[in-house]
């Protein structure tokens, strides 16, 4: 029997995220998942700020903004009865090339599809050191104090072999097997059955100014969505069905002719691939040592692009821990964490995605939407201004990406301070405990950012303030937990951080921030979960 510290089961973007940040740590996970690893039907694709200052750290943020999405299309986001048709409104944003990150971040937004992110977290993740096994399907499972061991079938061969891990964390989706062997129950709704469309036109020739997503509607609602996936030619089609929708009946590429509006329209039907909308968040996170993360621990419909980003966040979360445990410096309390700071996190994500959801939606009327009146133009407009206003918190969605944060978490100290503003189209940046350590430049061109992740990092705003660091630096080195003490000379970096002491976490996120270090035993207790 073969055996490793962690197994990882499911290799889309957030397996292969907790595979990098466990062997960017040094830890040497096993993931099997049961495909060829080759995307086919890219879903994932709208990279946030968060996700891409995680991928910064694992030097690779650039290499995904330049994967394959054309910098220089422009991220237009258009409302209309049909791609060539009346234009209800336009949301124009600048291509990939023209944004700059926001003053809140050293990154900014970016469009990776699956079908190139994929492969470049599986080659960071094999650089690291992960073990990737494809083709391999975990057929069961059993769990007992000291460990996971699992059944792995070899889907070419169809040989059996066990692995012994000592915690196994299941990305397995949506439908998650691991999941539904442990009894947790998914609570939320489903919002009915969906259909996407890989597809390739020649849309970009039948408009006078591109976009990347083209909303369509008629005189019964939103009819889909036609999503630009390259910013070439290639293209996503998304429609709900009704309630008995058959996909055997389904034509295609009628619906996606329907939607284009144009008699000069190219359509090529590459694949199809029905799924449901849902809004669902795990009862819990964990049973034993077997966790949940990604869409196995949460799934909510795409309007925003919040699920695979907030799985990643999953996997930093529940990465620096089990690092800790495992070398020994994590108390028995850390792990218990995971749940606690994550699905309050997830649910604000799935609240966010409903809200824009239903911005797609018009109040008015639209039993007038295509008529060629004045009458028409007049209704036309209005429901151009609502979903322009409607829609504007899914594009400015900083608020959602950078602002989540785990104030009541048993391993953050409280300082007392109110909380800022939690808006999610505007992100109010913040060192008060438990949110994200701010970005600042520095006048050597790196950000606060930079000096984070590897261990807690001490940073010291006044280099003359010494009052408990040095007991501070040997209990964390009797303790075996990684510290750094990092002086920063920078006066809007000191502002920001509000305190001449801040105490930040592996995953970036504040602990401790204070004049003055409490007694060193019992704050280390605290952050570590002892």
């Amino acid at each position: 029997m073969e055996a490793c510290e962690i197994l990882i089961v499911g290799g889309g973007p957030v397996g292969l995220s907790t595979a990098i940040e466990l062997a960017w740590r040094g830890r040497r996970p096993i993931l099997v998942d049961d495909t060829n690893g080759v995307v086919d039907h890219p879903r994932a694709g709208g990279i946030s700020q968060r996700t891409m200052e995680h991928f910064r750290r694992w030097g690779i943020s650039e290499k995904i903004r330049n994967a394959g999405f054309n910098l220089d299309f422009p991220l237009n986001q258009r409302f209309c009865t049909g791609v060539v048709g009346y234009e209800l409104a336009v949301a124009r944003h600048p291509s990939m090339r023209e944004m700059k990150p926001l003053p809140t971040s050293p990154e900014s937004i970016a469009r990776c599809r699956q079908m190139w992110l994929d492969p470049i977290l599986a080659e960071t993740a094999r650089n690291y050191g992960a073990d990737l096994r494809y083709g391999r399907r975990m057929s069961r499972f059993e769990q007992d104090s000291d460990g996971v061991t699992c059944d792995i079938v070899d889907l070419e061969s169809g040989q059996t072999s066990q692995i012994r891990a000592q915690y196994l964390i299941a990305c397995d989706g949506v439908n998650s097997g691991v999941r539904e062997t442990l009894g947790i129950a998914m609570e939320g709704q489903d919002l009915g059955p969906t259909v996407s469309v890989l597809f390739r036109s020649n849309i970009r020739q039948l408009v006078s100014e591109p976009a990347e997503r083209f909303i369509v509607l008629n005189a019964q609602g939103t009819y889909g969505n036609i999503t630009a996936m390259d910013g070439y030619d290639l293209y996503r089609f998304i429609m709900r069905g009704p309630d008995n929708f058959d996909i055997a009946a389904f034509d295609a590429e009628a619906s996606i002719r329907k939607a284009i509006n144009s008699p000069d329209a190219q359509v090529e039907v590459l694949s199809i691939r029905p799924w449901r909308r849902r809004q669902m968040l795990a009862a819990r996170y964990r049973e034993g040592r077997v966790y949940l993360a990604g869409d196995s621990a949460h799934v909510m419909v795409p309007t925003g692009g919040f699920g695979a980003n907030t799985g990643i966040g999953d996997s930093v979360d529940l990465g620096w821990k089990l690092d800790a445990v495992l070398g020994g410096w994590g108390g028995p309390r850390l792990l218990d964490t995971y749940a606690l700071e994550r699905r309050p996190a997830a649910a604000r994500s799935i609240h966010a995605a409903l809200n824009n959801f239903k911005g797609w939606t018009p109040t008015a009327s639209l039993s007038k939407l295509l008529d060629p009146t004045p009458e028409g133009d007049q209704v036309r407009a209005a429901i151009g201004e609502e979903l322009l206003e409607a829609t504007k918190a899914e594009w400015d969605s900083s608020g959602v990406a950078l602002g989540y944060a785990y104030p009541d978490s048993p391993i953050v100290i409280q300082d007392g301070t109110a909380a800022p503003p939690d808006d999610p189209g505007f992100y109010v940046a913040s060192a008060r405990p438990g949110h994200r350590a701010p970005h600042v430049w520095l006048a050597n061109g790196r950000s606060t950012l930079d000096l984070l992740g590897r261990g807690f990092v001490l940073f010291r705003f006044d280099a003359k303030e010494t009052r408990g660091v040095d007991e501070l630096i040997a209990v964390a080195k009797k303790r075996g937990v990684p510290l750094e003490v990092t002086d920063i000379d920078a006066p809007a970096a000191a502002d920001l951080y509000a305190a001449p002491l801040v105490l930040v976490r592996p995953d970036g996120h504040v602990a401790w921030r204070g004049a003055s270090l409490p007694a060193a035993n019992a704050m280390i207790d605290i952050i570590v979960g002892a």
